[in-house]
């Protein structure tokens, strides 16, 4: 749960990096003519967010901020595709385009999102995890296991964000749990 937490950490903080890094080459944009500033200044924000766009278009499962779905997983429900690596790099290029682009954007529902993505692609790859895979492929409900982690995922997520781990923990319980399971609270703080 340390390496979900880390990575998606890092995941987050590149993002989040990312945008203001362009959002200040936005605001930097500076010519002799105001108007010129101008045009620049709204080509430049109109263009990011169709790129932000664009992202969703090709990839649907990385519209929006992600909470209702993952809601819905935490209670026990698969939602196809909606964990995957290529949503999880829509997700990201959306994210840090819409930023910049000043679209008012929040950062927590897709935070979340992002971790619960590398907690799933966790569970795949890596072998640690294995008991978190056992489940009846025929079936499209997560293993007790896997909804722990994706719980866990999403203190995570949350408290990337707020960059406050215990405010993280007990928003996200806030946020996605209709009952949360007490012992899955400290593997909420681990994460």
């Amino acid at each position: 749960l340390v390496l979900v937490g880390a990575v998606s950490a890092g995941v987050c903080l590149l993002t989040f990096y990312g945008a203001d890094q362009l959002a200040a080459q936005r605001d930097g944009i500076s010519t002799s003519s105001y108007m010129l500033n101008y045009a620049l200044y709204v080509g430049l924000a109109v263009a990011l967010g169709l790129v932000a766009a664009g992202a969703v278009v090709v990839v649907p499962n990385a519209q929006g901020s992600g909470v209702p779905e993952i809601k819905t997983m935490l209670s026990g429900v698969l939602i196809f595709r909606f964990l995957s690596l290529r949503t999880l790099l829509a997700k990201v290029i959306s994210c840090m385009c819409s930023i910049a682009a000043g679209l008012q954007v929040g950062r927590e529902g897709p935070s979340m999102h992002m971790a619960c993505i590398i907690a799933n692609a966790c569970t795949q790859y890596i072998p640690c995890f294995k008991a978190a895979r056992q489940h009846d492929s025929h079936s499209r409900h997560m293993s007790p296991q896997k909804l722990q982690i994706m719980a866990a995922a999403c203190a995570a997520g949350v408290s990337n964000t707020f960059w406050a781990p215990i405010s993280g923990v007990i928003f996200s319980i806030e946020v996605t749990a209709t009952y949360f399971l007490t012992h899955v609270l400290l593997l909420a703080f681990v994460a």
